[in-house]
Order: C-alpha cells, then structure tokens, then sequence
C-alpha cells in the first residue's frame, strides 16, 4: 500500500477517534447538565377546606345509641375551615418526594342549634341561631409524594401522617333574638380533646415550574383523625377537604 494512502487512512481514523470522543464527551456532559436539579424546596400554602366529623360510636346521652346518633346527624353539619403554613420538600429522586413541614389548621363542625332546642321542645328566646365546634391544630407532617408525571407539568399522588396538637377548642355561636338583632360571641370548651391527635391523609396534585427556582402547587387534599377527638365514649373523628394552593423555591 502506498505510503500516502496509508497516512491519508491514519489521518481519516484519527479524526474519526476525535469526534467519537468529542460526540461521547458532549453528550455525558450534556446528560451530566440535565441530571443536574434542585435537591430541595421551601413552599407556603393556604387551603380553604370543608370540615366535618364521622361518629363511630354515638356519644352518651338521654335517648338509646341510634336515636341519638341519628339526632345528631340530622342538626350537625359540616362548616367551612382553612389549613396554612409552610412546607419543605426534599427530593429523593425524579420520582419520589418526602415532605414535612408546619401546618395550623382551623376545624370542626356545627350544629342548628336553636333549631335543635325547639324540636326537643326547650324553651328559647331565639328565632333561629347556630352553634360551631371550633378545634384549632399545630400539625408536624411526613408525607411521601410520588411523582406520576415529570415534565412538563408534575403530577403526583401523595399520601402520609400528621401529629397534631391542638391549641384551643371553641364554641362559636350566631342567634338571632326573636325581638331583633342578632348575638355573635366564643366560648372556650370546658373539654377540648386530646392534647395530641394523629392524621391520616391523602392527596393528588399538579405543579407546574413558572420561573427558574419557582413552582406553583395545587393539591386537593383529604385529612381525618386516627384517633378520637375524645378519650371517653364520644367517638369523634374529625376530618377536612381542601384545595391546597402554594408557591415553592426551589434549590
């Protein structure tokens, strides 16, 4: 063979070597660059939710076991709530999140309670009024989020625990006198509950990336006691829906 071929051939394998490792460096660098994300998140939500509780076992009263619950299910309603506070995401990998963070929550519940009076034939001076169970809670969440869908718009499930300590229980009551006006006043309970509650939930959400390091979450979430509000015969769990909206930074 020629000695000009031969070098012509040297040279072309030579190139040829150079671009494979220029292509193979470009494309490790570039999956180097796409592997690279942000580790952690630091989010503030606010969540209006509707409120009410599930009864397992009726509460002590003058009336047989079911005729109680069924009064009581016949003036109890549910009331509107909210849960705020901030949350901090780690995440594990592009499919796994792991959340905590501090939560105060507004719950409870509400009762016709003039309504209620009258029917059982109670003397009253009332037109009509009503009564709210009002329970006030400092959540510590764990929860794990599992990422469906990654790009372009994050869909996830969730699910989770909170400890709940409850700072304050209330009654609340609006009446409206049968000579006019109207009454609107708190009461602190004489029995708030348990000091400490824990809370199963669930959720499913979307996020979306608006900015660099910013993301807009919104999570519709379901949250209900594990264990009774009381420690005495009144089986009360308290549970809560809501819509989670929320802003994150993500680093």
């Amino acid at each position: 063979m020629p000695l000009k071929k031969m070098f012509a051939m040297k040279v072309s394998e030579f190139i040829f070597l150079l671009l494979v490792l220029f292509t193979g460096h470009a494309y490790a660098g570039e999956e180097k660059k796409e592997e690279k994300r942000e580790k952690f998140a630091l989010g503030a939500f606010f969540s209006p939710a509707y409120d009410y509780r599930y009864m397992h076992s009726p509460a002590t009263g003058t009336f047989d076991d079911q005729s109680f619950l069924n009064v009581l299910n016949e003036y109890e309603r549910g009331k509107f709530g909210y849960t705020t506070g901030l949350t901090f995401s780690w995440f594990i990998s592009k499919r796994f999140t792991l959340e905590t963070g501090a939560w105060f929550s507004n719950k409870g519940y509400s009762l016709r309670y003039v309504e209620l009076l009258k029917d059982v034939g109670f003397p009253t001076s009332y037109d009509k009024g009503n009564m709210r169970f009002i329970y006030g809670y400092l959540s510590l969440p764990l929860k794990l989020n599992i990422n469906i869908i990654t790009k372009p718009l994050k869909v996830f499930v969730s699910a989770g625990m909170t400890a709940d300590l409850c700072l304050y229980g209330k009654y609340r009551f609006l009446l409206y006198p049968a000579s006019g006006g109207k009454e609107f006043f708190y009461q602190n309970m004489d029995e708030k509950g348990r000091t400490i509650n824990l809370s199963a939930l669930g959720s499913a959400g979307i996020e979306y990336e608006f900015l660099k390091h910013f993301s807009f979450r919104f999570e519709p979430m379901f949250m209900m006691n594990v264990m009774p509000v009381y420690t005495s015969d009144d089986k009360i769990y308290l549970w809560s829906v809501g819509g989670n909206m929320g802003i994150f930074y993500l680093f």
